[in-house]
């Protein structure tokens, strides 16, 4: 072969090597652009944001939940204050209180319809942490494995990690502005100490039904811990000793306390 035919050859090489280099640019331009579509919407179990008590109660029995109650006005709730929890009174006008099961976990869940009978908010409640050490392991195991599920439907979440597992995940503003948050927060921010309540949370909410708020969820997207997307996995989760205090974390998200 001569000089010429080599060359020739060389620079189609090089010709190849670059396109093959763009195209796999492109696809990770690509890749990279699904991974931030912005999701449409964030629901519980199909409900859609604005419907009715009544059908809502409906949607939720078909989806095996059983409505235990109503209530309205004011209510006391374990509500999310930063890094800490906080009991909260917040009145959200027509409540619907169901009991079920998410993700394997028995849960308390309440919807909120305001004074317009729109669903505006929902929120998911796991039963309070017994004070005892396989009572922490348990709730971890259910964060952890909750916010596992919102990432597979969802995509991933902005997630607080300060002890090898998420005791926050956020996952910000879907197309129809509805919102998805994940917390595990003790009483006056003592995570797992044994005179403290300590529970997790899951709110779905849209705030364009309530004024622009969603009530009982203060965050701060700007505390440390913070993580984005998925993390490689650092060993077996944190292990809480019975006597370990530790800081507990709106969008605001506005409580009256």
């Amino acid at each position: 072969m001569g000089l010429k035919e080599q060359g020739l050859r060389a620079l189609a090489g090089v010709r190849g090597a670059m396109a093959a280099a763009l195209g796999a640019a492109v696809m990770m331009i690509g890749t990279s652009a699904m991974a931030q579509q912005q999701v449409a919407s964030y629901t519980f179990k199909g409900l859609k944001w604005g419907m009715g008590s009544a059908d809502a109660q409906r949607a939720l029995a078909a989806a095996g939940y059983k409505v235990t109650g109503q209530a309205m006005g004011k209510r006391k709730e374990f509500a999310i204050d930063r890094l800490h929890a906080v009991n909260a009174v917040i009145d959200r006008g027509k409540r619907v209180i169901a009991v079920g099961s998410y993700e394997g976990y028995p849960v308390t869940v309440e919807m909120a319809f305001g004074k317009n009978d729109q669903l505006n908010h929902v929120y998911i409640m796991s039963a309070y942490w017994n004070r005892t050490i396989p009572g922490a392991r348990q709730i971890i195991a259910q964060a952890e494995k909750t916010v596992a599920a919102l990432e597979k439907q969802y995509g991933p979440a902005k997630k607080r990690i300060d002890d090898r597992w998420p005791d926050t995940a956020y996952w910000g503003n879907a197309a129809d502005g509805s919102t998805l948050s994940v917390h595990v927060r003790g009483i006056n921010g003592f995570m797992f100490s044994p005179s403290y309540q300590t529970a997790m949370r899951i709110d779905f909410a849209n705030p364009r039904f309530n004024n622009g708020a969603v009530a009982g969820v203060k965050m701060d997207l700007n505390s440390t811990g913070w993580s984005d997307g998925p993390i490689a996995p650092v060993g077996p989760a944190y292990a809480p000793a019975a006597t370990t205090g530790r800081p507990s974390v709106s969008v605001d998200q506005s409580s009256q306390r």
